[in-house]
């Protein structure tokens, strides 16, 4: 929905959501979400952003709590299939910053269009093994780029395909 990669990993969560636009059309009452968005502590709460009770005072503010730690367990398994689908998103990006943005954002929108297309993730099992994770070759500018733009183009020929030919 919202995917905010320009900044180092070294950024806090917050910051990264006060500079995205989600941030800025949920706080002029634009939303961009039909609902509540829940974080934890290091955000700032808002009517439409639910941080948790530092110290509830009571069972509903505990049970709340809790009812948001377990809704992180939705959270981890999309990063997990975005990891799943894109196996490069498990290891450190030894490229550039800008460049890693460019593959993360890439990755989530093939992601979205993926699901758009009802194509399933790979489960757990389709992954590389860890001993054989395939690095970047220095000596070959680009490469994540272009596997990125022929991944692209083959899911939107896809999509023309079951949409026009079918």
């Amino acid at each position: 929905m919202d995917c905010v990669a320009r900044h180092p990993g070294s950024a806090h969560d917050a910051r990264v959501l006060r500079e995205s636009a989600l941030f800025a059309g949920m706080e002029r009452q634009l939303p961009l979400v039909n609902g509540l968005i829940l974080g934890d502590s290091g955000y700032p709460i808002r009517d439409w952003l639910i941080t948790p009770f530092g110290q509830p005072a009571n069972v509903q503010e505990e049970r709340l709590n809790l009812v948001r730690r377990e809704t992180r367990v939705t959270v981890e398994r999309c990063i997990g299939v975005l990891k799943r689908r894109f196996y490069c998103l498990h290891m450190e990006l030894r490229v550039e910053p800008h460049v890693a943005s460019r593959i993360v954002y890439t990755c989530c929108m093939l992601h979205n269009r993926e699901t758009q297309l009802g194509l399933e993730a790979p489960e757990d099992d389709q992954a590389p093994p860890a001993g054989n994770i395939p690095l970047p070759n220095p000596g070959v500018p680009n490469v994540a780029g272009e596997r990125a733009r022929t991944a692209a183009g083959k899911a939107m020929r896809l999509h023309i395909a079951r949409t026009h030919f079918h």
